[in-house]
């Protein structure tokens, strides 16, 4: 071989290979230009590094695979059949590699190691392409990643190869030998493409109908190839489902199973071992950003290398620019290589831009989605082992809902930090390059705005932390008013929890206000660099500016100024992230609740049957137990008390002396416990005082329905035991929610029983805690039932033989002098002979879902134009206005400095110039300071003057809307439903809603004004405008339908997860007695991950349609660089439109992330309007009639024909006559159930009558006005009405704001009321009138006795303002909490107090109702006996003595 051949054997092998191409060795014919040298010395150095990447990577695979079982489904032959077809393209490609390299030795220079080295390298790499391939498809669900992106990459290469190889091999020079050798290796590289290609196709299959995968609960995701991870190819035939129909939950993509929380925490189990003492200090910035990566390592890193990808696409823009107005401006360069190649590389820049931002928001997203289902699940995991006292701590509930939601938001920007601080410092060095030292007066204000911006978040920790408490109290405030709004209606104090609730919401705009100003703030000083850098640059540097130089600095600037932007914006909001971040972590960190019970083992259900009626003393026993809610203050001391197995204890005494106490105390709910309690089982069933049930239906009780007499009571609900009982049991009367718990715990079957309640047929000598062997610690004022107790605890907790303290206290009829007889008359005559049977009734025959009746809060994507003009109706109509010319303002003055540049360049080359230096950059710095001066007060007028003007009338309105609201919506809506209302949707308007309005005006009109630009540099490009548009058109289209269902779905899904939250804070105790814990940490899960599946794709979708925004700008680019390089252009005019492209880019993808986020933020008016529009409000009627300020004067009340419901459907009161007389005493008896609430709720209108029928008129006229012309506020605040349920103001209002809601009484008049009450020790114990009241600290009976307070005080005012002492008087089971002797005082309070007034009262106590001077006993919702209860008493077949007994 010569060397003529071996030079061009040389060059052949540099085309081919790769290599730097090196001129002088006679490459010259082969060699396009030097611009060719350097795009394919860049391709080899770029095939090189991604050889070794795959080599290193696909061993240290194949070593992970081989440990792994097969995952693809034997039963199928087409994973086979794949397997067999990418072996065969294996091969194939592996023999031409080697055929490569044969034809590399023989036709090159053997000390040519480079080309060896490389022929050698991509030999091996296919056989470990073979050997990890077939790895991958059988041991795999997901098409191999390394695999996929090295044959794509190869490809790319190759095909780039193929060009340049054909030029060298026809060049004049060539030898024969050496063309052979060209020939052959063209045809082996060809071939080699082609099959490189095809493996490609076949690798990247889709294996999702071969895996063993439900896909109802898998993701597509889970076994799409990497090229459909980033181009959400496997999420369009959910984009294309939405667009054809409406999208519910079950045509949702399951969750992809390596976000599911159970996935999560298994994998980051130790990062959960937080509770220790040196991470208690934890909560620097610095620890908590360690925290977070810790938890979640490889999602945190996974977005770093796409970013970085696009950080390198980003920085050779401005390269891009400068050698492409080069050639445009030289006369010299009309190489078409250099032409198509220059779009070559404007293809690669911009298709690499789109590409690598699309798997940078991939991965960012999952990392994002993986963090809120940890924290959220960490926050429930704590909640369940904290303290509990009152309805739970509701903090929780504001952490897992508004922190949770601003760290989502606030960490999306989490990489572009430190990605724009490089790219930063590139760009200064590059202006450094172009400019000089010109380039310090840009980075001058660079500093200036990291200095402000620093100092500014600084500020925003502390605002942010300040807004944040305001926000959990307002929805602790909420929480509370939502979950005790049907007592507070019929008490009359719905219209001042109602304001308290607004004014929460006040004082939290007013508080927020700062943190939003300060978002302004920052945001106008984030633009300062990109608005007066230019003209600094330019005004320190040359004088003379060409358009190549100009352009170039201009792209250079751009490349220095967003990125700035960006971080001058985020460190504001990350800042506020870091303190959502630290009050979460200080949630965590909290100390646990501390069990000091001891337990000892259980004996099994047969050896607890056998020891029955053997005694065993200290099964439950406590010794030295002092026992209190308050460090303070010791509620119980000197307990000891041991109580055998198989005992029934009845812990007996007067109202506030420790009873609950002690029971908290053995479940070891106390915050503070001293002494030793033991318990020889942990198997403990609990009914709470105030019973507890979860927002579900009624289950299928059959061993204790009958024990627990609700087989009647079932019989009368409309779907059995599947009846929805509501948020606290809304939907059941007071009797059915206290059987229903007492069932519950029957049904657990525990080996220790702790209750509030007594049933006989559970207690009695053959019930069936006797035949259980169950021990049983009950509390009660109750009586009636003492003489079937083992033993007895009274007062001062003195453990008192049954024999001796019954013998001396019941062995005569008449001895009443430490108990008054005050019998619950719920039960029924004879059953103490019950036998605990399987149940059969209407339980079985009904069902009935709650999803079912609930009524929708949202309709199915409509018109959005409503929404705006909704949201725009609360803000009034100047502001919209000057917001809209200050918008249009910064688009102009933001775009038009690029024009002004180009005419300036152009103005330079004259001899002389036109105009001055001075006049030039005199209106540039202008036009710059336009922009600022258009940001500040539109930023000021969306962030303070819109979040409060509508943020306080959309709140008021929906405040207005649950107020008035109907009962019937009450019971069949998920109280966490409405909650949600009050917390996302209010944080979303406050935060996310201005920000994303803010940022998608100002995007759209710099868009707008980019446009433009871009079109003037083109104007063949200005005619592909329709097409771009139309594409626009279309996809929104497809995408609008399904991102507008997916919003309203995650509203949806995320209800179950507030109302499961909410149930866990309120039933704690219940259920941590029960050990129901470990189950609802998996149902909390469960409801975790289904509601993060709609917000998850909805986050998908979003990216989806940024990746098209990016492959339009990118065909945008590749047209206008093809258009200047084959017409010839005005450089000055491309480089105006390519600076344009450069930040259009940007500006497209801020306005998709801004319209995401407004879609989000529309949403939550959506919700918000349509919760005004479609709640089902209280009935109609006239409703404007005011009587007279004394009205009711007489309190005469006449039902007339009465017929009620609550569903409209199953009457619960049937043809109610009768009239109460002014001054008349009524009591109203009954079993649970049979419509005795009813009456009082028709009386105050919680329900209205049903219409009446032919037969007569359905009316109720109270001192003869028709109830329903009667406003239901003015109603219910000239009727005094005290529940069953003693209701206080929510949010620890005060002793005088709840003795006194409506602010009329004087001190004195609350001091004395508190005295004829005995409660002005307790209040005065607390800290007097005007300390804010706990009502967990409070005794169930002392919470009766302050309603009570209540009532009189009511009377009192009304008679010194009106002159009126009469009216009338509702009262729903006022006593049930109280003593015996209390319950007596009680009476003689109410005899004289409203001695005028007419009083209508629902009881089940003898002494109450023999008090009246009337009694109705009802049953089955009608009245069955109507008298006198003495008279009644006499009857043999009476009801009432039916259901007391005789006297």
């Amino acid at each position: 071989m010569d060397g003529r051949t071996l030079t061009n054997g040389g060059c052949l092998e540099n085309v081919a290979l790769g290599f730097s191409l090196d001129l002088s060795h006679g490459c010259a014919a082969a060699t396009a230009s030097n611009f060719s040298v350097t795009l394919y010395q860049f391709i080899y150095w770029l095939s090189l590094a991604t050889a070794a990447a795959f080599v290193s990577l696909s061993v240290l695979r194949i070593f992970h695979l081989g440990r792994r079982p097969a995952v693809l489904s034997s039963s199928s032959r087409a994973p086979v059949i794949l397997s067999v077809a990418k072996l065969l393209a294996g091969f194939t490609l592996a023999s031409l590699r080697l055929a490569l390299l044969v034809v590399v030795v023989h036709y090159t220079e053997l000390g040519a190691a480079k080309s060896l080295a490389s022929a050698i390298l991509d030999f091996t790499q296919s056989i470990l392409l073979i050997v990890l391939s077939t790895l991958e498809h059988f041991r795999s669900a997901r098409p191999s990643t390394i695999t996929c992106s090295y044959l794509f990459l190869a490809f790319v290469y190759d095909l780039t190869r193929v060009p340049f190889l054909g030029a060298a091999s026809f060049s004049r020079g060539t030898s024969s030998t050496a063309a052979t050798g060209s020939a052959i290796f063209t045809i082996l590289l060809v071939v080699n493409v082609v099959i490189e290609f095809l493996f490609l196709v076949l690798e990247s299959w889709s294996r999702r109908g071969w895996t063993p995968r439900n896909a109802t609960d898998h993701s597509p995701e889970e076994t799409s190839s990497i090229f459909s991870l980033g181009l959400y190819s496997w999420l369009v035939p959910l984009l294309w489902h939405g667009y054809h129909s409406s999208l519910s939950m079950k045509d949702l993509y399951g969750l992809d199973r390596t976000l599911s929380v159970a996935t999560l925490v298994q994998q980051e189990k130790n990062a959960y071992k937080s509770t220790s003492s040196d991470e208690s200090a934890g909560i620097s910035t610095w620890q908590l950003i360690s925290w977070v990566a810790k938890l979640l390592p490889w999602s945190v890193v996974l977005p770093v290398f796409p970013r970085l990808l696009l950080l390198a696409f980003t920085v050779a823009q401005p390269f891009f620019v400068q050698r492409l107005l080069r050639f445009l401006s030289s006369s010299d360069e009309t190489d078409p290589h250099t032409s198509s190649g220059l779009v070559a590389v404007a293809v690669f820049i911009y298709s690499g831009i789109a590409v690598s931002t699309a798997f940078y928001w991939y991965y960012q997203e999952r990392f994002q989605s993986a963090l809120r289902a940890l924290l959220i699940n960490a926050i429930y995991d704590k909640t369940s082992t904290v303290p509990h006292v009152g309805d739970g701590d509701t903090a929780a509930v504001a952490l897992m809902g508004t922190d949770v939601e601003r760290i989502y938001t606030g960490l999306r920007l989490m990489h572009e930090v430190w990605a724009s601080v490089v790219q930063i410092a590139i760009a200064s060095w590059l202006l450094y390059s172009q400019l000089g030292l010109a380039f310090l007066a840009p980075l001058i204000i660079v500093l200036l705005g990291f200095a402000s911006s620093f100092f500014l978040s600084r500020r925003a920790v502390t605002y942010q932390s300040a807004w944040m408490t305001r926000v959990q109290s307002r929805i602790e405030v909420t929480s509370s008013f939502l979950s005790h709004i049907k007592d507070l209606r019929f008490s009359g104090m719905a219209g001042p929890a109602a304001a308290l609730v607004q004014h929460e919401r006040e004082e939290e705009i007013r508080v927020g206000e700062r943190s939003r100003m300060l978002t302004a703030t920052s945001a106008s000083l984030s633009l300062l660099p990109q608005a007066i850098a230019p003209a600094l640059a330019f005004a320190f540097g040359p004088r003379v500016l060409d358009d190549t130089r100009a352009f170039t600095a201009l792209s250079l600037l751009a490349l220095l100024t967003a990125p700035l932007m960006m971080v001058l914006q985020s460190i504001t909001i990350l800042a506020a992230t870091i303190a959502c971040l630290r009050r979460i972590k200080l949630f965590l960190i909290r100390d646990a609740r501390a069990d000091p019970r001891l337990f000892e083992p259980a004996a099994t259900r047969g050896e607890k049957q056998e020891k029955s009626n053997a005694t065993e003393e200290g099964f439950v026993s406590v010794k030295d137990g002092a026992f209190s809610w308050t460090a303070d203050r010791t509620t119980l001391q000197h307990i000891n008390l041991s109580l055998p197995r198989s005992s029934i204890t009845f812990v007996v005494g007067p109202v506030g002396v420790g009873k609950s106490t002690l029971c908290r105390a053995l479940l070891g709910e106390l915050p503070y416990i001293q002494g030793r309690i033991a318990l020889k089982s942990d198997k403990i069933a609990y009914c709470d005082q105030a019973p507890f049930l979860f927002n579900a239906s009624i289950k299928d009780n059959i061993q204790v329905l009958q024990a627990t007499m609700l087989v009647q009571d079932l019989s009368s609900l409309p779907a059995g035991d599947n009846t929805v009982v509501g948020t606290k049991g809304i939907s059941l009367s007071g009797g059915q929610r206290q059987r229903i718990s007492l069932a519950r715990a029957l049904y657990f079957d525990a080996y220790i029983l702790i209750i509030d309640d007594v049933c006989k047929a559970v207690f009695g000598p053959s019930g069936l805690l006797r035949k259980r062997g169950t021990t049983a610690l009950l509390c009660t004022h109750s009586t009636r039932f003492l003489p079937v107790a083992s033993h007895i605890i009274q007062g001062d907790f003195t453990e008192i033989k049954k024999s001796r303290w019954y013998d001396e206290h019941f062995s005569t009829a008449t001895n009443t002098d430490f108990f008054i007889v005050a019998d619950d008359g719920d039960d029924d005559i004879g059953l103490e002979s019950l036998e605990a049977q399987p149940a059969t009734s209407k339980c079985e025959a009904v069902t009935q879902s709650s999803a079912a009746t609930e009524t929708p809060m949202a309709p199915p994507p409509g018109v959005e134009l409503d929404v705006y003009r909704h949201w725009l109706s609360t803000i009034g109509v100047v502001l919209p206005i000057v917001y809209f010319l200050l918008v249009v303002g910064l688009g102009f003055f933001s775009n038009f400095p690029t024009i002004w540049l180009k005419r300036w360049s152009a103005d330079a080359i004259n001899h002389p110039p036109h105009h001055s230096f001075g006049y030039w950059i005199g209106i540039y710095a202008l036009l710059g300071t336009g922009v600022v001066l258009c940001v500040f007060p539109a930023g000021l007028v969306m962030l303070r003057n819109a979040v409060r003007l509508s943020g306080t009338d959309l709140h008021h309105a929906a405040v207005n809307t649950i107020t008035r609201s109907s009962l019937r919506f009450l019971a069949t809506t998920d109280v966490g439903k409405v909650l949600n209302l009050f917390s996302q949707d209010m944080n979303i308007m406050d935060t996310q809603l201005p920000r994303m309005m803010n940022n998608m005006c100002f995007s759209v009109s710099t868009a707008v004004g980019q446009a433009v630009v871009i079109a003037l540099s083109s104007a063949w490009l200005s005619l592909s405008y329709p097409l771009f548009l139309a594409l626009l058109w279309g996809i929104q289209r497809i995408y609008l339908p399904t991102s507008k269902r997916l919003r309203l779905l995650d509203l949806e899904a995320k209800t179950p997860l507030y109302t499961h939250f909410l149930d866990t804070l309120a039933g704690l105790p219940t259920i941590r007695a029960f050990g129901w814990l470990p189950h609802h940490q998996t149902q909390n899960c469960a409801l975790l991950d289904d509601s993060q599946r709609p917000s998850y794709l909805l986050a998908m979708a979003q990216q989806w349609l940024m990746l098209t925004m990016n492959v339009l700008v990118a065909l945008l680019a590749v047209l206008l660089v093809a258009l200047a390089t084959q017409l010839g252009s005005n450089a000055g005019s491309v480089g105006a439109g390519l600076v344009t492209l450069i930040t259009l880019g940007t500006t497209l993808t801020s306005i998709i992330v801004a319209y995401t986020g407004l879609e989000t933020s529309l949403g939550a008016i959506s919700r918000l309007k349509s919760f005004g529009e479609e709640t089902e409000l209280e009935g109609g009627g006239c409703l404007d009639t005011i009587p007279h300020t004394s009205w009711p004067a007489q309190g005469r009340l006449v039902f007339r024909g009465v017929k009620a419901s609550y569903d409209g459907i199953n009457q619960v009161l049937r043809g109610l006559s009768f009239v109460v007389q002014p001054g008349e005493k009524v009591g109203i008896c009954g079993r649970t159930g049979s419509g005795k609430s009813s009456i009082l709720a028709l009386v105050t209108r919680l329900i209205d009558p049903l219409p009446g029928d032919e037969s007569g008129m359905s009316q109720i006229l109270l001192d003869d006005l028709p109830l329903n012309t009667i406003d239901h506020a003015t109603l219910r605040e000239r009727i005094i009405s005290a529940s069953q349920d003693a209701v206080f103001l929510p949010g620890g209002a005060s002793f005088r704001a709840n003795l006194d809601p409506w602010g009329k009484a004087s001190e004195a008049e609350c001091t004395k009321v508190l005295r004829d009450l005995d409660l002005t020790a307790i209040v005065a114990a607390k800290g007097g009138l005007d300390v804010s009241i706990n009502a967990a600290e409070l005794s169930a009976g002392h919470k009766q006795l302050f309603s009570l307070a209540r009532v009189v005080l009511r009377r009192r005012v009304r008679q010194r303002e009106t002159g009126a002492d009469g009216g009338l008087l509702l009262l729903d089971e006022i006593t049930s909490s109280t003593d015996a002797e209390t319950t007596q005082r009680v009476q003689m309070l109410l005899r004289d107090e409203f001695a005028a007034y007419t009083v209508v009262m629902v009881t089940h106590h003898r002494e109450i109702a023999v008090g009246c001077d009337r009694v109705m006993v009802l049953d089955a919702g009608m009245v069955v006996e109507d008298g006198r209860p003495a008279e009644l008493q006499e009857r043999e077949d009476s009801w009432f003595r039916k259901l007391f007994g005789a006297a």
